[in-house]
């Protein structure tokens, strides 16, 4: 069964669902599943507001703040400097804190690294799996 959409009004205003058919083989009939899509403004509507939409003002710092001053004390991003340029070294770098602070896989690094302050002190870094691979 295809979806479809319908057009509730609900107190004066018109609203946007998105409706799924399905059946319900406990009771034997069929059901609606429906999702809100938006008001509806004429012949448009508004969408409705999404996590995605909204700008990302909020970054890790506080769990960082002990491995980064470590790496500093002990100079390990020098000692790293001598063997690898400035990006694999970040890229070392922030692996290790990951593995200290909040071990994922190589796979999940990337997300975890979008959502901390190293990502705005050191920017966007090549995190992806391949390049973990080929770095190691």
């Amino acid at each position: 069964m295809r979806s479809f959409t319908r057009v509730k009004k609900i107190n004066g205003i018109e609203y946007i669902y998105e409706i799924t058919p399905y059946y319900d083989p406990a009771t034997k009939k069929t059901r609606h599943h429906s999702k809100y899509l938006g008001k509806k403004l004429g012949d448009s509507m508004t969408p409705v507001k999404t996590k995605n939409n909204l700008p990302k003002n909020c970054y890790t710092m506080g769990e960082l703040l002990l491995p980064m001053q470590a790496v500093r004390e002990l100079g390990i991003d020098e000692l790293l400097s001598f063997y690898l340029d400035d990006k694999n070294v970040k890229t070392v770098l922030s692996m290790a804190i990951n593995r200290v602070v909040e071990p994922d896989p190589c796979y999940l690094i990337e997300v975890w690294y979008d959502d901390t302050m190293i990502f705005k002190i050191s920017g966007q870094l090549p995190l992806c799996g391949q390049t973990l691979r080929k770095l190691l």
